[in-house]
C-alpha cells in the first residue's frame, strides 16, 4: 500500500492485518531503499502449495529484488540482485507463476527475463536465464580513446558504466548501477571520468581504470550547481582538459589544478528553469561554451562564463 506496509485479509476485504513482519529488515540501507522506487518496480502475487497435507499461502513481492512469505510468519529475500550473491538483475516488474506447480514460475525484470524453481523442503531457490546471448545494452553516454577506436568507456541504463579495449566483443565494469556519460582526455587518455545519476557520482582515474581516483562531486555544491538532470553532461574543455564541465541549472567547472567547483552564473540567476542536458565548447575557443536545457533554452559564454547571452531566441 501507499504506507509502505503489506496486508492479509481473510475475510473478503472485512478486516485486514498488517503482515508486514520483518521485512524492512531485509536490506541494510534500510525501508526508504526498499521501497523508493515502489512506482516503478514492483509486482505482489500469491501461490498456494501443499505441505504436510495443508494448504498455505506463498506471497511474493517484487521490488528491486524480490521477496517471499511462505510460511505466514517471515520474509526472505528470495531474489538476490546485490554482488557478490546476486541471483537475478534489479528491478522487478513481473512474475507469472505455473499453474499446477506453486513452486514454478517467471519473473520479469529489467534484466530481461528468468524462470525458478524453489524447493520448500530446502528452501532454496534456482533461477536461470531465459535471455538470449546478444550483447544488447541501452547506453547513456560514452566516449572513444583519441588513439585507439577499439578502447571506449560508456555508462548504461541499469548496467553500470564500463569498458571496452576490444571494440565491444568484451565489457568489463568499473562503476555500479546506472551509469551515465563519459569522459576520455584527448590529451592523456589515462585520465578518464564516469558519472552516476544526478550529482551521486563523477568518478575519475588516472590509470584507465586500473584503479580508481577521487569522486570530484564529493566537493560539488549541489545547492550552487541546482538541479540536475537525470544523466547530467561531463565535458572536458578540449584546449584545456584541466576543465572539466558539468551542471544543474547553472555551468559548473572543475579545476584540476585547484581542485576546486566554480559556479556560472553566481549572481542567483540561471541558466534554465529546468536542467541542463548538454554542454558544448567551441573546438576553436575554449572560452566559448553553450549549454542546452530540457525547457529550450540554450545560452553561450564568449568568455568562460564571466558573461552570458540567451540565443533560443534569436530565430532558432
Amino acid at each position: 500500500t501507499g504506507d509502505r506496509t503489506v496486508y492479509k485479509s481473510t475475510d473478503s476485504g472485512t478486516t485486514w492485518t498488517n503482515i508486514k513482519l520483518n521485512l524492512d529488515t531485509l536490506t541494510q540501507l534500510g525501508s526508504d531503499d526498499l521501497w523508493d522506487q515502489s512506482d516503478y518496480d514492483f509486482f505482489f502475487a500469491c501461490s498456494t502449495r501443499t505441505l504436510n497435507g495443508a494448504a498455505q499461502d506463498v506471497v511474493y513481492l517484487g521490488l528491486k529484488e524480490i521477496y517471499q512469505l511462505p510460511d505466514g510468519k517471515a520474509w526472505n529475500s528470495f531474489g538476490r540482485i546485490w554482488y557478490p550473491d546476486a541471483k537475478l538483475h534489479t528491478d522487478q516488474h513481473c512474475i507469472t507463476l505455473h499453474p499446477t506447480d506453486p513452486n514454478q514460475g517467471l519473473i520479469g525484470n529489467d534484466g530481461g527475463i528468468y524462470s525458478f524453481a524453489y524447493n520448500p523442503d530446502k528452501k532454496s531457490t534456482t533461477f536461470t536465464s531465459l535471455n538470449a546471448n546478444l550483447p544488447i545494452t541501452q547506453f547513456y553516454g560514452g566516449d572513444f580513446h583519441p588513439l585507439n577506436a577499439a578502447v571506449m568507456v560508456a555508462g548504461a541504463q541499469d548496467n553500470s558504466t564500463a569498458v571496452t579495449q576490444s571494440s565491444g566483443s568484451a565489457w568489463a565494469s568499473i562503476i555500479g548501477g546506472d551509469g551515465g556519460h563519459t569522459a576520455i582526455d584527448p590529451n592523456n587518455p589515462n585520465n578518464q571520468y564516469g558519472t552516476t545519476p544526478q550529482f551521486e557520482g563523477l568518478s575519475t582515474t588516472q590509470d584507465a581504470w586500473k584503479t580508481n581516483g577521487a569522486d570530484l562531486f564529493a566537493s560539488l555544491n549541489q545547492k550552487s550547481a541546482g538541479s540536475p538532470a537525470w544523466m547530467v553532461p561531463v565535458v572536458l574543455n578540449p584546449l584545456n582538459t584541466q576543465l572539466l564541465y558539468t551542471g544543474g541549472n547553472v555551468l559548473c567547472t572543475y579545476n584540476m589544478a585547484t581542485k576546486k567547483w566554480g559556479y556560472s552564473p553566481n549572481n542567483g540567476s540561471t541558466l534554465t528553469k529546468g536542467s541542463i542536458m548538454c554542454i558544448g565548447v567551441a573546438p576553436s575557443d575554449g572560452a566559448t561554451i553553450y549549454t542546452g536545457a530540457d525547457d529550450g533554452q540554450i545560452w553561450r559564454t564568449p568568455d568562460s562564463g564571466a558573461h552570458w547571452s540567451k540565443i533560443s531566441n534569436s530565430g532558432l
